[in-house]
């Protein structure tokens, strides 16, 4: 697949991450992807639409914009920002009922029009902050 089209199909994951749509992810992701991301999801497409679901329960009005991204042979980097109500718990911090922003950088691998690696760095600074 070219560039392009694996910048599409890294939007296409991230729409049906935030939404979640479990049907979408599915076939968005390779049977042998893995995360390197810190305290990400592990496995397949079964522990990222996990991670998905626990987003969407602990802050139901989540909007995610992707800031940038740029793919390069079967790379794509993506840099986004977060924005919602945290209400539920969310790894391991009880809901606040505060507006919470965090942003992060993913880099992506795919492979025969799926995506099958995923490298993240995260800033939840506002999360774990108490008072924030």
């Amino acid at each position: 697949m070219s560039s392009e089209e694996n910048v599409i199909a890294v939007r296409q994951l991230f729409e049906a991450f935030y939404t979640p749509d479990d049907a979408a992810m599915a076939g968005l992701i390779g049977e042998d992807f893995v995360t390197h991301a810190p305290g990400g999801a592990t496995g397949n497409a079964v522990g990222w639409t996990a991670m998905a679901h626990q987003i969407a329960d602990a802050i139901p009005d989540i909007r995610t914009e992707i800031d940038d991204i740029f793919g390069s042979g079967d790379k794509v980097a993506v840099r986004y920002t977060s924005r919602g109500t945290h209400t539920g718990e969310l790894f391991g911090v009880a809901p606040t009922n505060r507006p919470l922003t965090m942003s992060g950088v993913e880099v992506y691998c795919t492979s025969s029009g799926q995506i099958v690696e995923c490298w993240g760095q995260y800033d939840m600074s506002e999360l774990f902050s108490p008072g924030s």
